[in-house]
């Protein structure tokens, strides 16, 4: 065999048939097609540059010019503030006034009422402690006003401008200007691919040549001798057989392309979001790549399996080109040997794909021969055919020597029937010794024409809305907004909770204060003498006494 099967010769066809038919699974990656999947948008990488002496130097002359730039400005200004200093120093002044004035109307300020503090503290403490919280308050809010203010002037925030049911030219405008950006949404996520792409193949000449028509065929093997009265290799007894495997092959290679084409026009393109014409040509040409590479595999696996079926089985050709019957001797059966090609090296028992040079014998008895270019026989016609080429299909003088010997009972039909050899093409894909082999696993396909329709694309998807988001770190309308939206809840939680700290701090402070202030009474314990001390006292008393006394 020419390939290595799985299945040995004498496995049973119940344990090919579990595993069905299966030689084996050839998996293929391709990062390539996974990155056009993918389609990225946009690719980033982050890279330190450190400035070069001449930027350096250009800034730094740039910013001696500014400075210089900057001086005269100054100049010019000083003069005019010399003109308009006597009108500064009013409006100085003036402004001195109204600061004055703010600041004692602050000084007194007071936005609370007497119920805020509570009924058991007078007036005047109740004054000064509304005075307090005033303070207290206006420098919460302005400091709470001031985190929000930065807080949301550093925050990035989203905004989504949406673009409700535009038309195709709308569309185009929209992405101009703003790019991938533009999402659209679909108000038909699946439509059938044949409302907006038409693709077709065109096939190689050779199918559309007479060589591959019934009338061609019977030109050249019309007046051809018997099979059974020709040397058992000369070509004239194949070449019937190569035309009609050559029209069966262009004809399989056109259903199998008609059927492919069809499911493809009726399977559905499902997409939940318009996409732009460059990435609905590369999923379009993707999916269509997939397509046209699928149906020459499922070909050339039919083609595999049939091949292996017919020579592990070894069926013998109508032909006698793989194996000859050994008449010996009278009995129940008759032994047969197998056929060797390529001067004698290669036997038909142990591989499928034996060949030789196709050649025409001048006449039965004599052994000389005529080469034909670029033909070969071999073990089955299919075979040897598969393994040929087109060349003498595109030599004339090839294609008259062919008519020339296949017709030699009717020498008058070989120069009235003349066909004309094929035309080489600078277009074409295939060369001209490209073998059939090649052509069947491209199914004879010189290339494929596809056209794809953005426009009516965009009918079937027709989105209900285009929007587009962009991010915004500083905006100046959206942080007032944002303010003046905070600003009233803040203002009445400060004015709840500032009274009650005040209030508070005032309740300490008293505390404190009574605390230093109070008087504590200091206890004083008295001594009392014992009896005998007083004793001795009067004892040195009496004494002393009748010391004195006169005798």
């Amino acid at each position: 065999m020419g390939e290595i099967s799985r299945f040995p010769p004498n496995t049973t066809i119940l344990t090919i048939i579990k595993n069905v038919f299966i030689e084996q699974w050839n998996s293929s990656f391709s990062y390539d097609l996974f990155y056009k999947s993918c389609s990225p948008t946009r690719c980033t990488y982050l890279i330190k540059i450190r400035p070069k002496f001449s930027e350096v130097l250009i800034k730094f002359i740039s910013m001696i010019g500014g400075l210089i730039i900057i001086n005269k400005k100054e100049q010019q200004q000083q003069q005019q503030q010399q003109i308009h200093l006597s009108c500064f120093i009013r409006i100085k002044a003036t402004v001195q006034k109204l600061i004055t004035l703010l600041y004692k109307i602050l000084k007194e300020l007071n936005i609370f009422n007497v119920r805020d503090f509570g009924n058991n503290i007078d007036r005047t403490t109740i004054k000064h402690l509304g005075i307090w919280a005033t303070r207290l308050y206006l420098i919460l809010f302005i400091i709470g006003l001031i985190i929000l203010a930065i807080y949301n002037g550093v925050q990035s925030t989203r905004h989504t401008k949406t673009f409700e049911k535009p038309g195709f030219d709308k569309h185009n405008e929209l992405y101009q200007k703003y790019g991938d950006e533009l999402k659209c949404i679909c108000s038909s996520v699946a439509s059938p691919y044949e409302r907006f792409v038409k693709t077709e193949a065109k096939f190689h000449q050779i199918c559309s040549s007479p060589f591959t028509s019934n009338e061609g065929r019977s030109k050249l093997t019309g007046g051809s001798i018997p099979t059974n009265l020709l040397p058992e290799k000369d070509y004239r007894r194949f070449l019937s057989a190569h035309l009609q495997f050559l029209q069966g092959l262009c004809q399989l290679s056109s259903q199998i392309v008609n059927i492919t084409v069809q499911q493809f026009r009726f399977s559905l393109f499902t997409t939940s979001e318009l996409l732009s014409e460059t990435n609905f040509h590369k999923r379009l040409n993707l999916t269509i790549q997939q397509k046209q590479s699928t149906a020459p595999t499922t070909f050339t696996r039919l083609l595999l399996l049939i091949r292996n079926i017919n020579h592990g089985n070894a069926i013998i050709s109508t032909y006698g080109s793989n194996f000859q019957y050994m008449i010996l001797h009278a009995g129940y059966y008759i032994p047969s040997e197998p056929v060797i090609y390529n001067n004698n090296t290669c036997s038909c028992g142990l591989y499928s794909n034996c060949t030789s040079q196709a050649m025409f014998n001048k006449n039965k008895s004599s052994k000389e021969t005529i080469l034909i270019e670029g033909l070969k026989i071999g073990c089955l016609p299919s075979e040897s055919f598969r393994l040929s080429t087109l060349e003498c299909f595109y030599n004339q003088s090839c294609i008259n020597t062919i008519q020339q010997y296949m017709n030699t009972i009717n020498q008058t039909n070989s120069t009235t029937n003349s066909l004309d050899a094929l035309v080489k093409l600078n277009s074409s894909r295939y060369s001209v010794d490209t073998t059939i082999d090649e052509f069947i696993n491209n199914l004879f396909i010189e290339q494929w024409n596809t056209t794809m329709n953005y426009t009516s694309y965009y009918e079937q998807c027709s989105p209900l809305s285009c929007s587009y988001t962009y991010i915004e770190k500083f905006n100046l309308i959206y942080i007032i907004t944002i303010l003046l939206s905070i600003q009233s809840g803040l203002s009445i939680v400060l004015r709840w909770i500032s009274p009650k700290i005040i209030q508070n701090i005032f309740k300490i402070y008293r505390y404190q204060k009574n605390k230093r202030n109070t008087i504590h009474p200091i206890r004083l314990v008295e001594t009392i003498p014992t009896n005998t001390n007083i004793l001795s006292s009067l004892s040195n008393t009496e004494l002393t006494s009748n010391d004195n006394v006169p005798l």
